[in-house]
């Protein structure tokens, strides 16, 4: 796939979407590299003070609503990568930074504090990062998943009731539980060689994961509906599935391409990113009987590929290249 332009990041706002439109009805806004992104956009995040940060590979850009411009950090401060795959906002407004060569760093009013990759911190690409109420910090990455605990980095594995030596991605749900989709590691869950993964979870206060008993492959994204259930975007199967309930009702599966991202919306709405199609929607994903509302380069969505959904005020922001906005 290398570089070509198969990341969006779409961000759906806060009201309450009028379902009698499809998407392609909407305002579609893009801005290219000749706007200042470099693309494609590996991460975004959204700030308390309304801005959008975005993670490329050519480092970690800043916009304002108007402009784009690389963030630089103050002197005597370094960043440990320039390659930025995932970023995450905090409680306390502190600003989290995963590269593509390993490390973190923690952006909190206006300093940085980096963190290089080693035996506790892991290596290889920071794919997720997530905190939770009481500060801990969690990273997954290709080659290993770790926390920040009581001030110091540890590596979570066995003795945590995780064996997989690493981990996709992540989730810190509005009850305090932590999902994580492995990776590495075959847990017997499935004759498919595709599918040896699954999606642990740490309840709050416990000192051990659970396991899901589903199995999965790639997992791109796990998210949470207004129902407080908890759903996976299953890149292998092209679905999106309800981990806490797969019954047939609790899989809407979008046949033609593999799932990347899910967002709900404030009506139930299920919102699909896919890796080459646009975006699809639908109204009620318990209802079988609902049409999938398609949305993707023929109909003037002004890239396939979509990697993340946020949800702002503002709109619908999607990025890559190019980064685009869908006004709803």
């Amino acid at each position: 796939m290398g570089l070509a332009p198969h990341i969006l990041v779409a961000v759906v706002p806060e009201q309450r979407q009028d379902h009698r439109r499809a998407i392609s009805q909407f305002t579609h806004t893009a801005w290219t590299a000749k706007d200042g992104i470099p693309g494609p956009v590996r991460a975004i995040a959204h700030t308390q003070d309304g801005d959008l940060w975005l993670g490329t590979e050519a480092g970690l850009y800043r916009f304002d609503g108007l402009q784009f411009a690389l963030w630089q950090p103050a002197p005597g401060e370094r960043l440990p990568g320039v390659s930025v795959l995932a970023l995450h906002r905090a409680e306390d407004e502190s600003l989290w930074i995963g590269f593509g060569t390993g490390g973190v760093s923690r952006l909190y009013k206006g300093h940085l504090t980096s963190y290089l990759p080693g035996d506790a911190v892991s290596r290889g690409g920071i794919l997720s990062i997530a905190s939770d109420h009481s500060g801990t910090v969690w990273i997954a990455g290709q080659y290993g998943f770790s926390r920040f605990w009581h001030g110091r980095w540890e590596p979570v594995g066995p003795e945590q009731g995780y064996p997989a030596p690493s981990a996709q991605t992540m989730l810190l749900d509005r009850s305090g539980t932590l999902w994580v989709a492995t990776d590495g590691f075959n847990f017997d869950l499935s004759q498919d060689p595709v599918r040896p993964n699954t999606v642990l979870f740490l309840a709050p206060n416990a000192e051990r994961f659970s396991r899901t008993g589903v199995a999965f492959g790639q997992v791109k994204q796990i998210t949470e509906a207004p129902d407080r259930s908890v759903w996976a975007a299953d890149a292998s199967g092209h679905a999106a599935k309800r981990l806490s309930n797969l019954s047939a009702l609790d899989s809407v599966r979008a046949a033609d391409d593999e799932v990347t991202c899910l967002l709900f919306g404030t009506d139930r709405s299920l919102w699909m990113g896919l890796i080459e199609h646009g975006i699809r929607r639908i109204a009620d994903p318990q209802d079988k009987t609902a049409p999938l509302d398609r949305f993707q380069p023929g109909d003037g969505l002004s890239n396939g590929g979509v990697k993340q959904f946020l949800r702002t005020e503002r709109g619908t922001f999607g990025s890559g290249l190019p980064l685009a906005s869908i006004a709803v």
